[in-house]
């Protein structure tokens, strides 16, 4: 028994086949993302959607600007970086800025401060979805360092168990020896043998 190739084995072996994963539109990250994009959408676009006079729905909080309305475009940014990784976060960044674009071109009547938000919003998404990516990571060091524990635990637990057995056996043989050098009598030493394996 190589107890090398066995943790090899354990790390190393793929998890068993599944079926194929469902279609995206099954699943329920994929809606809940799209649903806070329209949110954001309806926020962002009030007047041309809505046909209200207000150019923000937010005036409540006091927003004159959108800046609060391209910051709310991070939640569905940020949740698709955990739900997909940073491949679905990226995408869902560059969705999000191409959303945000025709109204800092076409609209905005503050065109400077538009793009310098939807460039601070690109650049802390990135560093949302890397530190999302970097957090997965650490997550899966730490699994499988986890495992590899389990399987160190297991061999040392079967390396102590083998011990004991040893020190079983060698406890006997060294009874029946220490019988046998006291006494002649091959019928005491032969019980003393069969006392002992016994136990």
């Amino acid at each position: 028994m190589n107890n090398r190739s066995e943790v090899e084995e354990l790390l190393l072996s793929s998890p068993p086949k599944s079926s194929s994963p469902p279609p995206f539109w099954r699943n329920k990250h994929f809606w809940l993302i799209i649903s806070l994009f329209l949110i954001g959408i309806i926020l962002h676009y009030p007047e041309q959607i809505l046909h209200i006079s207000s150019p923000t729905l937010l005036t409540f909080i006091g927003s004159e600007r959108f800046s609060a309305e391209r910051i709310f475009f991070l939640i569905p940014i940020f949740y698709a970086g955990f739900a997909y990784g940073l491949f679905g976060g990226i995408i869902s960044l560059l969705s999000g800025i191409i959303i945000m674009l025709p109204r800092v071109i076409m609209v905005s009547s503050d065109r400077p401060d538009a793009i310098l938000d939807i460039i601070v919003i690109g650049i802390v998404g990135v560093v949302l979805n890397l530190w999302l990516e970097g957090h997965r990571r650490e997550l899966g060091r730490r699994e499988q360092a986890f495992q590899t524990l389990e399987v160190a635990k297991h061999e040392i637990q079967q390396y102590v168990h083998a011990v004991e057995n040893n020190e079983k056996a060698l406890a006997t043989i060294n009874a029946v020896c220490l019988v046998a050098s006291q006494t002649l009598d091959l019928k005491k030493v032969l019980d003393t043998t069969v006392e002992r394996v016994r136990d």
